[in-house]
């Protein structure tokens, strides 16, 4: 699963590495051999990656703009969110599914109040790292939008406790000064279909 999560990453990927991680992670989540170890393996080492790595990502990929260099190759961003909701899609009414779910809000969750709590640049480079953060919240909220969109039925206690410590961690985002109009907005969207 490690080596195609890896390559689905990459911007060309083909189609069929996407499907035979889904096929894994279906055949993971049969009742006999689903385990709280698999699905924690699963958030650290699957899910959460690729979604921390927004930010990184736009960094390169707008890297050109500051350099006035307008030789760029394929936007991978695309790719990393369409693998992120295929990943979730295939959680969708598995047994200890809403805690992965959680798991992975409150870590990006955080991961988002820190880019926010940056150090910001001045001048041109300022403007740059405005464009850079406006783009990192729309992936990082599509993201979410992909895990929490899948609605909260079947909520376990686990599930319940991480959930109010993702809506803590919500509230603080969305308090952020260095949040822009959009970003907040596209922040609420997401928090008003987060029903744990």
């Amino acid at each position: 699963m490690a080596i195609s999560v890896r390559a689905a990453l990459c911007a060309d990927a083909p189609g069929h590495l996407l499907e035979r991680v889904a096929r894994a992670m279906r055949q993971v989540a049969e009742p006999a051999i689903l385990v709280p170890a698999v699905l924690d393996r699963l958030l650290v080492d699957i899910l959460t990656p690729p979604a921390l790595a927004f930010l990184r990502l736009t960094e390169e990929w707008l890297a050109p703009l500051a350099a006035a260099d307008p030789a760029r190759g394929a936007d991978p961003r695309p790719s990393v969110l369409a693998f992120l909701q295929r990943a979730f899609g295939c959680l969708a009414g598995v047994a200890g599914g809403c805690e992965v779910r959680a798991g992975f809000a409150l870590a990006v969750l955080r991961h988002l109040g820190r880019i926010l709590s940056a150090d910001q640049a001045t001048g041109a480079a300022q403007r740059v790292r405005l464009l850079v953060v406006r783009e990192t919240v729309w992936y990082i909220c599509s993201a979410l939008h992909a895990a929490i969109g899948l609605g909260g039925a079947g909520c376990g206690h686990g599930c319940r406790v991480v959930g109010r410590a993702v809506r803590g961690v919500f509230v603080d985002v969305l308090a952020r000064e260095t949040l822009d109009d959009s970003g907040r907005r596209m922040l609420l969207v997401v928090f008003d279909l987060y029903d744990l």
